[in-house]
């Protein structure tokens, strides 16, 4: 066999299962919302990346375009508290062209503790998450999850690394989020 040949063969021997393998994944739209606000537009964008990310290492989804989702919404005038219910968010999901529709409610919370010797900063990430079937407009999964992360610092010297910390609180809860997902008990 020539080089070429081989080159070939291989090449097509590791396309073959992807192609099969795409027939039966999942699009999945992604909503992230903070009904109280505590999630700022930058915590709810991360957030919505990074499930789209997780999701798509599961090599189980395709991602609906966020482009696309919000002009939808915008089209249709939905609302966000109108993601919460599935028969709404079967819908949305129908429309946009998804299979499954996440719709998660983010919240995040500081708070600063002052002792004697040390000052104590901690972030909390909750979460409220529902995954929907389009098809169905039945909850496949619900559930809620939290991340939090905390940082000491000397008395007196100063607090920093406040984004980071809130980061990783959010990060931690994303994780949550698709673990209990994709592998639940």
């Amino acid at each position: 066999m020539n080089r070429r040949a081989f080159i070939v063969s291989i090449g097509a021997t590791s396309i073959a299962p992807t192609l099969a393998q795409s027939a039966s994944i999942d699009r999945i739209a992604i909503f992230v919302t903070s009904e109280d606000n505590t999630a700022s537009v930058t915590d709810v964008d991360r957030f919505t990346a990074r499930l789209g990310g997780a999701f798509l290492r599961t090599h189980h989804y395709s991602i609906v375009d966020r482009a696309r989702l919000a002009a939808v919404i915008h089209e249709q005038g939905f609302s966000n508290s109108m993601y919460a219910d599935p028969k709404t968010a079967a819908a949305l999901g129908k429309i946009a062209g998804a299979s499954r529709l996440l719709h998660v409610t983010l919240s995040v919370t500081g708070e600063r503790s002052d002792g004697a010797m040390m000052t104590i900063v901690k972030f909390t990430a909750d979460a409220t998450y529902s995954l929907v079937g389009v098809d169905s407009a039945r909850i496949i999964s619900e559930g809620t999850a939290e991340g939090e992360d905390e940082k000491d610092y000397a008395r007196g010297s100063p607090v920093t690394d406040i984004a980071s910390i809130r980061r990783n609180a959010l990060d931690a809860c994303c994780d949550d989020v698709m673990q209990q997902i994709v592998s639940p008990s």
